[in-house]
Protein backbone atom coordinates (compact mmCIF):
# COMPACT_ATOMS: atom_id res chain seq x y z
CA UNK A 1 0.00 0.00 0.00
CA UNK A 2 1.30 3.30 -1.24
CA UNK A 3 0.72 6.43 0.99
CA UNK A 4 -2.61 7.41 -0.24
CA UNK A 5 -3.64 4.13 -0.35
CA UNK A 6 -3.02 3.94 3.53
CA UNK A 7 -4.90 7.45 3.66
CA UNK A 8 -7.81 6.17 2.35
CA UNK A 9 -7.94 2.98 3.93
CA UNK A 10 -8.43 4.97 7.00
CA UNK A 11 -10.88 7.41 5.78
CA UNK A 12 -12.65 4.56 4.84
CA UNK A 13 -12.68 2.92 8.05
CA UNK A 14 -13.58 5.96 9.72
CA UNK A 15 -16.46 6.39 7.38
CA UNK A 16 -17.44 2.61 8.74
CA UNK A 17 -17.19 3.04 12.94
CA UNK A 18 -19.23 6.56 12.27
CA UNK A 19 -21.97 4.03 10.56
CA UNK A 20 -22.00 1.54 13.64
CA UNK A 21 -21.91 4.50 16.00
CA UNK A 22 -25.31 5.81 13.99
CA UNK A 23 -26.70 2.22 13.72
CA UNK A 24 -26.18 1.90 17.81
CA UNK A 25 -27.86 5.14 18.61
CA UNK A 26 -30.86 3.35 16.64
CA UNK A 27 -30.48 5.63 13.29
CA UNK A 28 -31.55 3.87 9.99
CA UNK A 29 -29.05 2.88 8.18
CA UNK A 30 -29.40 5.42 5.25
CA UNK A 31 -26.12 5.53 3.19
CA UNK A 32 -24.59 8.93 0.71
CA UNK A 33 -22.47 7.50 -1.83
CA UNK A 34 -19.22 8.27 -0.28
CA UNK A 35 -20.12 6.14 2.46
CA UNK A 36 -21.49 3.59 0.40
CA UNK A 37 -18.31 3.25 -1.30
CA UNK A 38 -16.39 3.01 1.82
CA UNK A 39 -18.64 0.13 3.42
CA UNK A 40 -18.01 -1.86 0.19
CA UNK A 41 -14.03 -1.32 0.57
CA UNK A 42 -13.96 -2.57 4.35
CA UNK A 43 -16.11 -5.29 3.68
CA UNK A 44 -14.02 -6.62 0.71
CA UNK A 45 -10.93 -5.78 2.55
CA UNK A 46 -11.92 -8.21 5.62
CA UNK A 47 -12.97 -11.03 3.62
CA UNK A 48 -16.56 -10.56 1.95
CA UNK A 49 -16.89 -11.70 -1.54
CA UNK A 50 -17.92 -9.10 -4.34
CA UNK A 51 -21.15 -10.89 -4.65
CA UNK A 52 -22.23 -11.11 -0.63
CA UNK A 53 -20.94 -7.78 -0.29
CA UNK A 54 -23.53 -6.88 -3.02
CA UNK A 55 -26.22 -9.17 -1.86
CA UNK A 56 -25.82 -7.57 1.86
CA UNK A 57 -26.42 -3.83 0.29
CA UNK A 58 -29.78 -4.57 -1.29
CA UNK A 59 -31.16 -3.96 2.28
CA UNK A 60 -31.01 -1.85 5.31
CA UNK A 61 -30.98 -4.73 7.24
CA UNK A 62 -27.84 -6.26 4.70
CA UNK A 63 -26.27 -2.79 5.38
CA UNK A 64 -26.32 -2.92 9.03
CA UNK A 65 -24.89 -6.31 9.22
CA UNK A 66 -22.10 -5.58 7.02
CA UNK A 67 -20.89 -2.23 8.77
CA UNK A 68 -21.34 -4.29 12.20
CA UNK A 69 -19.31 -7.27 11.13
CA UNK A 70 -16.54 -5.25 9.23
CA UNK A 71 -16.12 -3.44 11.93
CA UNK A 72 -15.50 -6.37 14.33
CA UNK A 73 -13.28 -7.82 11.94
CA UNK A 74 -11.09 -4.66 12.01
CA UNK A 75 -11.07 -4.44 15.52
CA UNK A 76 -10.05 -8.46 16.07
CA UNK A 77 -7.06 -7.54 14.01
CA UNK A 78 -6.39 -4.23 15.53
CA UNK A 79 -6.06 -6.15 19.41
CA UNK A 80 -4.34 -9.27 17.85
CA UNK A 81 -1.30 -7.08 16.30
CA UNK A 82 -1.57 -5.00 19.75
CA UNK A 83 -0.86 -8.11 21.66
CA UNK A 84 2.02 -8.71 19.51
CA UNK A 85 3.25 -5.41 19.78
CA UNK A 86 2.36 -5.55 23.76
CA UNK A 87 4.87 -8.19 23.56
CA UNK A 88 8.12 -6.63 21.76
CA UNK A 89 7.46 -3.24 24.19
CA UNK A 90 7.49 -5.35 27.30
CA UNK A 91 10.77 -7.81 26.00
CA UNK A 92 12.47 -4.67 25.56
CA UNK A 93 11.48 -3.31 28.75
CA UNK A 94 11.90 -6.58 31.02
CA UNK A 95 14.72 -7.23 33.27
CA UNK A 96 14.39 -10.95 33.54
CA UNK A 97 16.20 -12.45 30.78
CA UNK A 98 14.01 -15.36 30.26
CA UNK A 99 10.87 -13.74 30.41
CA UNK A 100 12.96 -11.05 27.61
CA UNK A 101 13.24 -14.08 25.23
CA UNK A 102 10.45 -15.81 25.67
CA UNK A 103 8.57 -12.70 24.77
CA UNK A 104 10.50 -12.25 21.70
CA UNK A 105 9.76 -15.73 20.19
CA UNK A 106 5.99 -15.12 21.42
CA UNK A 107 5.97 -12.12 19.33
CA UNK A 108 7.71 -13.22 16.31
CA UNK A 109 4.88 -16.47 16.54
CA UNK A 110 1.97 -13.75 16.50
CA UNK A 111 3.47 -11.96 13.94
CA UNK A 112 4.32 -14.29 11.42
CA UNK A 113 0.65 -15.58 11.75
CA UNK A 114 -0.84 -12.28 11.22
CA UNK A 115 1.29 -12.54 8.01
CA UNK A 116 -0.40 -15.78 7.34
CA UNK A 117 -4.05 -15.26 8.12
CA UNK A 118 -4.92 -11.52 8.60
CA UNK A 119 -6.70 -10.79 5.23
CA UNK A 120 -6.44 -7.10 5.87
CA UNK A 121 -3.55 -5.47 4.19
CA UNK A 122 -3.02 -3.02 6.66
CA UNK A 123 -2.51 -5.61 9.22
CA UNK A 124 -0.08 -7.41 7.23
CA UNK A 125 2.14 -4.26 6.66
CA UNK A 126 1.75 -3.56 10.62
CA UNK A 127 3.35 -6.94 10.86
CA UNK A 128 5.87 -7.31 8.29
CA UNK A 129 7.37 -3.58 9.76
CA UNK A 130 7.26 -5.26 13.20
CA UNK A 131 9.35 -8.32 12.33
CA UNK A 132 11.59 -5.98 10.83
CA UNK A 133 11.65 -3.89 13.60
CA UNK A 134 12.67 -7.09 15.85
CA UNK A 135 15.73 -7.61 13.58
CA UNK A 136 18.08 -5.69 16.12
CA UNK A 137 16.98 -7.42 19.09
CA UNK A 138 17.53 -11.10 17.60
CA UNK A 139 20.68 -10.39 15.46
CA UNK A 140 22.33 -7.48 16.97
CA UNK A 141 25.67 -9.13 15.30
CA UNK A 142 24.65 -8.85 12.17
CA UNK A 143 22.06 -5.97 12.09
CA UNK A 144 23.75 -2.56 9.44
CA UNK A 145 24.51 0.09 12.44
CA UNK A 146 22.07 2.67 11.69
CA UNK A 147 23.55 6.43 10.72
CA UNK A 148 23.64 8.58 13.76
CA UNK A 149 20.05 10.05 13.76
CA UNK A 150 19.36 11.89 17.33
CA UNK A 151 16.06 12.05 16.54
CA UNK A 152 14.89 8.74 15.87
CA UNK A 153 17.26 6.78 17.56
CA UNK A 154 15.44 3.98 18.49
CA UNK A 155 17.36 1.06 15.49
CA UNK A 156 20.45 1.93 17.10
CA UNK A 157 19.38 1.25 20.80
CA UNK A 158 17.28 -2.00 19.84
CA UNK A 159 20.66 -3.15 18.70
CA UNK A 160 22.18 -2.06 21.68
CA UNK A 161 19.61 -4.27 23.69
CA UNK A 162 20.10 -7.12 21.41
CA UNK A 163 23.49 -7.26 22.69
CA UNK A 164 22.44 -6.49 26.59
CA UNK A 165 20.70 -9.68 25.66
CA UNK A 166 23.77 -11.44 24.39
CA UNK A 167 25.74 -10.26 27.26
CA UNK A 168 22.81 -11.79 30.16
CA UNK A 169 23.23 -15.05 28.18
CA UNK A 170 26.96 -15.69 28.66
CA UNK A 171 27.15 -14.98 24.94
CA UNK A 172 29.94 -12.84 23.58
CA UNK A 173 30.03 -9.70 21.70
CA UNK A 174 32.14 -8.42 19.04
CA UNK A 175 34.55 -6.11 19.52
CA UNK A 176 35.09 -4.87 16.23
CA UNK A 177 34.75 -1.14 15.01
CA UNK A 178 31.53 -1.94 13.84
CA UNK A 179 30.12 -2.37 17.56
CA UNK A 180 32.54 0.15 18.91
CA UNK A 181 31.01 2.56 16.84
CA UNK A 182 27.35 1.63 17.56
CA UNK A 183 28.94 2.21 21.77
CA UNK A 184 29.83 5.51 21.10
CA UNK A 185 27.24 6.30 19.60
CA UNK A 186 24.09 5.41 21.94
CA UNK A 187 26.65 6.52 24.68
CA UNK A 188 26.53 10.07 23.10
CA UNK A 189 22.91 10.17 22.76
CA UNK A 190 22.23 9.29 26.19
CA UNK A 191 24.86 11.42 28.00
CA UNK A 192 27.54 9.77 28.33
CA UNK A 193 30.95 11.19 29.22
CA UNK A 194 33.10 10.08 25.74
CA UNK A 195 36.39 9.28 27.95
CA UNK A 196 34.25 7.69 30.07
CA UNK A 197 33.16 5.42 27.09
CA UNK A 198 36.44 5.56 25.59
CA UNK A 199 37.57 3.86 28.75
CA UNK A 200 35.89 1.30 28.69
CA UNK A 201 36.44 0.32 25.45
CA UNK A 202 39.88 -1.32 26.01
CA UNK A 203 38.71 -4.08 27.57
CA UNK A 204 36.11 -7.17 26.82
CA UNK A 205 34.75 -6.49 30.46
CA UNK A 206 34.07 -2.87 30.26
CA UNK A 207 32.40 -2.85 26.83
CA UNK A 208 30.04 -5.26 28.32
CA UNK A 209 29.62 -3.07 31.19
CA UNK A 210 29.12 0.19 28.57
CA UNK A 211 26.49 -1.91 27.10
CA UNK A 212 24.67 -2.89 30.08
CA UNK A 213 24.70 0.96 31.19
CA UNK A 214 23.11 2.29 28.25
CA UNK A 215 20.77 0.02 27.58
CA UNK A 216 19.58 0.64 31.68
CA UNK A 217 19.59 4.29 30.90
CA UNK A 218 17.36 3.65 27.98
CA UNK A 219 15.00 1.47 29.48
CA UNK A 220 15.00 3.66 32.29
CA UNK A 221 14.10 6.54 30.69
CA UNK A 222 11.73 5.34 28.06
CA UNK A 223 9.52 3.61 31.43
CA UNK A 224 9.28 7.25 32.89
CA UNK A 225 8.23 9.02 29.66
CA UNK A 226 5.94 6.07 29.13
CA UNK A 227 4.34 6.94 32.73
CA UNK A 228 4.11 10.55 31.86
CA UNK A 229 2.22 9.88 29.04
CA UNK A 230 -0.05 7.12 30.22
CA UNK A 231 -1.21 10.22 32.97
CA UNK A 232 -1.90 12.96 29.70
CA UNK A 233 -4.12 10.01 28.35
CA UNK A 234 -5.97 9.07 31.36
CA UNK A 235 -7.06 13.29 31.17
CA UNK A 236 -8.00 12.80 27.98
CA UNK A 237 -10.32 10.33 28.28
CA UNK A 238 -11.39 11.64 31.61
CA UNK A 239 -15.21 11.34 32.38
CA UNK A 240 -14.98 15.00 34.14
CA UNK A 241 -13.22 18.23 34.03
CA UNK A 242 -11.92 17.82 37.61
CA UNK A 243 -10.49 14.53 36.89
CA UNK A 244 -8.45 15.45 33.44
CA UNK A 245 -7.30 18.39 35.62
CA UNK A 246 -5.84 16.00 37.81
CA UNK A 247 -4.30 13.49 35.20
CA UNK A 248 -2.91 16.60 33.34
CA UNK A 249 -1.52 18.32 36.29
CA UNK A 250 0.33 14.71 37.42
CA UNK A 251 1.58 14.49 33.61
CA UNK A 252 3.07 18.15 33.80
CA UNK A 253 5.10 17.62 37.08
CA UNK A 254 6.17 14.33 35.28
CA UNK A 255 7.34 16.02 32.30
CA UNK A 256 9.43 18.54 33.93
CA UNK A 257 10.67 16.19 36.28
CA UNK A 258 11.97 14.66 32.53
CA UNK A 259 13.59 17.81 31.65
CA UNK A 260 15.09 18.27 35.18
CA UNK A 261 16.69 14.82 35.48
CA UNK A 262 16.96 12.92 32.34
CA UNK A 263 20.42 12.00 30.93
CA UNK A 264 18.54 10.95 27.63
CA UNK A 265 18.35 13.92 25.39
CA UNK A 266 15.47 12.18 22.83
CA UNK A 267 12.73 11.71 25.89
CA UNK A 268 13.69 15.18 27.06
CA UNK A 269 13.25 16.44 23.88
CA UNK A 270 10.04 14.28 23.67
CA UNK A 271 9.10 15.81 27.01
CA UNK A 272 9.28 19.11 26.27
CA UNK A 273 7.06 18.82 23.37
CA UNK A 274 4.20 16.67 25.78
CA UNK A 275 4.36 19.54 28.28
CA UNK A 276 3.89 22.42 26.24
CA UNK A 277 0.49 20.27 25.02
CA UNK A 278 -0.51 19.46 28.40
CA UNK A 279 -0.11 22.77 29.25
CA UNK A 280 -2.16 23.97 26.74
CA UNK A 281 -5.05 21.50 27.37
CA UNK A 282 -4.91 22.62 31.01
CA UNK A 283 -5.17 26.61 29.97
CA UNK A 284 -8.14 24.87 27.63
CA UNK A 285 -9.63 23.54 30.72
CA UNK A 286 -9.20 26.71 33.08
CA UNK A 287 -6.36 25.13 35.44
CA UNK A 288 -6.72 27.92 37.96
CA UNK A 289 -10.64 28.25 37.57
CA UNK A 290 -13.26 26.70 40.46
CA UNK A 291 -13.66 22.78 40.26
CA UNK A 292 -16.76 21.10 39.11
CA UNK A 293 -19.39 21.35 41.63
Amino acid sequence: MDDAERMRASQDKDAVWELVQRLKRGEPPSLDEPTRASLMRVAQEVGFSKEEIAERMASAEGVATLARISRARHLRASRRFGEAHSLVSCALDSEDLAEALRMLAQARARLERILTIEPIAFYRELAAGQLRWLEPLENPTTSPIPDANDEFPHEGWRTIRGLELLILQGKPIPRDERTRELVRQVGRQVGLDPAHVEERLNSEAGTSELIREEATSIRGGRKRLASAIRSEAYGRIADTSDEARDHFEDACAQFESILRSESVAHYRRVAEQQLMEVRSLLAKLGATGARDS
